[in-house]
């Protein structure tokens, strides 16, 4: 019963947002491995969610889930209640491995019976390894060095993370950005309000429907595959990894997470996307001139 009240719940709120009607698990299920559609996005080794993907997220829960399999004090080489525990979890990335294309969050569901099993790890080692207070103490400094250290690579993890969409921070830049040209500078009356055309690399990076913010004022947004860029020209505004589209100018480009220098020990950023904005509407914008005498135009 609770799983048909999840999957009526689910199929009416996704349906409401996508404006028809679907089951979004299904529609996953479909692409990914009936249609076997997602490898046009990539694929990785059948052993990547195991031997990368689990071990970055989970951190130091890994080892410690290991231990808590093979360390049974009583006349078995491995505790079988732990492995019952992480059965599911390791039949369901399995099964997941199988599929050419993977993504973390495709095992989300997963990773919290990993970190429960290094919990059980981390009692083990207190409990049952040693009777020394000495070495307990030891051994508790170090586990909670090491929980400081997943802690801290976890932010890390998530500074990057924040910083990793460039889709969703050039929508919500864009988004404002107009609309107080828009609120705040009357003379400013374009021919057209934004249409908006979202190429692949930004809709896979942040761009989702709940950011088509100014719908009800005219705005569209649009994201039509494979089109040429004659085709886009009915577009006042690209949202694109490439820097260069015939017709169009580059109004702000997006930068991401590149990657980490450890010899200055900082987070490298680089341009990753652009917002290119359609030749007749740029120099209609710029033509206008706020109250203060400066013109409308790029920041």
């Amino acid at each position: 019963m609770t799983s048909i009240i999840a999957i009526a719940a689910t199929i009416l709120i996704d349906s409401h947002f996508w404006d028809f009607w679907l089951w979004p698990e299904f529609q996953v299920f479909k692409l990914n491995t009936i249609e076997n559609k997602s490898s046009e996005w990539g694929v990785s080794p059948w052993y990547w969610y195991f031997a990368m993907a689990i071990p970055k997220s989970v951190t130091i829960a890994y080892p410690l889930a290991m231990f808590a399999i093979f360390y049974k004090p009583k006349r078995s080489f491995i505790d079988w209640g732990v492995v019952e525990l992480l059965a599911p979890a390791v039949i369901f990335v399995g099964l997941y491995s199988l599929l050419p294309h993977k993504e973390l969050r495709f095992i989300f569901p997963a990773l919290t019976i990993f970190n429960l099993a290094g919990a059980i790890g981390i009692t083990k080692i207190f409990k049952k390894l040693s009777k020394s207070q000495t070495i307990n103490l030891i051994l508790f400094v170090g586990l909670l060095a090491a929980l400081c250290v997943s802690a801290a690579y976890s932010s890390f993890l998530t500074y990057i993370s924040f910083h990793n969409y460039p889709g969703g921070q050039a929508m919500r830049e864009f988004n404002s950005e107009f609309l107080y040209l828009q609120q705040n500078h009357n003379s400013v009356k374009l021919s057209q309000p934004p249409n908006i055309h979202i190429d692949v690399y930004p809709a896979m990076t942040g761009v989702t429907r709940f950011l088509y913010e100014n719908q009800n004022i005219g705005w569209r947004y649009n994201r039509t595959e494979y089109l040429t860029d004659s085709e886009k020209q009915v577009f006042t505004h690209l949202f694109t990894d490439s820097k260069r589209v015939e017709g169009f100018r580059l109004h702000k480009p997006i930068e991401s997470y590149s990657r980490v220098n450890l010899k200055k020990m900082e987070v490298v950023f680089a341009k990753s996307m652009y917002i290119l904005e359609r030749e007749d509407i740029y120099q209609e914008r710029i033509s206008y001139r706020s109250p203060t005498g400066t013109k409308c135009a790029d920041k």
